[in-house]
């Protein structure tokens, strides 16, 4: 039975059984391989590793953290995102000082504290990229009777004990450039590989910039793009009662923005119906479905259409120049849709110019 199962899962990976099994249980650490050791360049750099992993360590036991960079902001957003951290973000009070940032800890949730302890943990080399920065932490020391330590640092009083081993790792850890896009989950990453598959004409980016809602910052999925057009897609799956709640008041809180939501099926309550009139909201049970977003954005396409074309034919007349003039190159001097010039063009003849194909 064992082996037919290998069979079966090696055909549809298309991998060899042998490679299969040899590598079934590869991302346990009992099974880890030593490949390559690099001896540290004397007793000061071991000192400042062992610092970052015990600070690492610490992370794991922590209910809370809060912490600022002066830049670096792009990495750790990312990051936060790609470790599937619970997260708030504000900024700064004072101008220049960026966002400040709060994360709840391991200790806090009821589930994979573990797995959530190590990304925490992942995330400190990226805020220490930083050139400056500051953290603050609640630690919970349950051999101690669950008393609760408060743990400060900052790089100024640290810069000279402790190491930055890079991009998200820990100590020691060979850090790779990454390849292609990393999404949070196999949710948002299958339904990326389907949406790219389906050809809509709409671009997917994965971690678009920012996005301001009110004295917070929301850092949405995904954006689809195209011509101009913008929407936003939100996927709501790993929570507590108190990250929802920040989360719809964010999503509420932004004004101007077509935001998709897709939540997870257990989450239908009444904080996400808070968003109806303000956003798209729809369900999932395991896949995000296609079907209502393409309808969305294809709604959101016609509309815009529309309303171009009537500012066009309400508008001065189209002048062209030149032996040969590009209907892309027009519908971006008039900042519209390539779509909407292509339908004024129906009523509209210009003299000497004939159209040629579909650009």
């Amino acid at each position: 039975e064992r082996n037919g199962v290998l069979l079966k899962v090696s055909r549809e990976l298309g991998v060899s059984p042998d490679a299969l099994e040899s590598t079934l249980f590869s991302d346990i650490e009992d099974e880890l391989i030593l490949k390559d050791l690099r001896p540290f360049k004397g007793p000061d750099t071991l000192l400042k590793y062992y610092n970052l992993a015990v600070t690492q360590t610490l992370l794991f036991k922590s209910l809370r953290v809060e912490f600022s960079a002066s830049g670096n902001w792009k990495n750790i957003f990312r990051d936060i995102k790609r470790f599937g951290l619970i997260y708030s973000v504000e900024r700064g009070g004072d101008e220049g000082e960026g966002y400040k940032v709060s994360l709840d800890g391991p200790l806090s949730l009821f589930k994979m504290t573990e797995r959530y302890g190590t990304s925490i943990a992942k995330l400190l080399p990226q805020i220490m990229a930083a050139d400056s920065w500051t953290i603050k932490a609640e630690i919970l020391a349950r051999s101690r009777g669950g008393k609760v330590y408060n743990f400060e640092a900052d790089s100024e009083e640290l810069k000279d004990v402790i190491t930055n081993v890079g991009r998200g790792g820990s100590a020691g850890d060979d850090q790779q450039p990454r390849v292609g896009p990393l999404y949070d989950s196999t949710t948002e990453e299958k339904f990326a590989k389907s949406f790219l598959s389906y050809g809509t004409g709409w671009v997917l980016k994965r971690e678009p910039e920012p996005l301001i809602a009110g004295t917070h910052v929301l850092i949405p999925d995904f954006l689809f793009e195209k011509d101009g057009m913008k929407v936003y897609l939100e996927v709501v799956g790993f929570w507590t009662p108190q990250y929802l709640e920040r989360k719809v008041a964010k999503l509420g809180s932004i004004a101007g923005v077509d935001m998709i939501v897709a939540a997870e099926e257990s989450l239908a309550c009444s904080k996400l119906e808070r968003l109806r009139g303000k956003a798209l909201v729809i369900y999932y049970k395991r896949e995000v479905p296609l079907k209502p977003i393409i309808d969305h954005l294809r709604e959101r396409e016609a509309s815009i259409v529309t309303q171009q074309v009537e500012k066009l034919k309400g508008g001065e007349a189209i002048a062209l120049k030149g032996d040969i003039v590009s209907i892309e190159e027009i519908a971006d001097q008039k900042g519209v849709a390539v779509a909407s010039l292509k339908m004024a063009l129906h009523d509209f003849k210009p003299e000497g110019y004939v159209k040629v194909g579909d650009r």
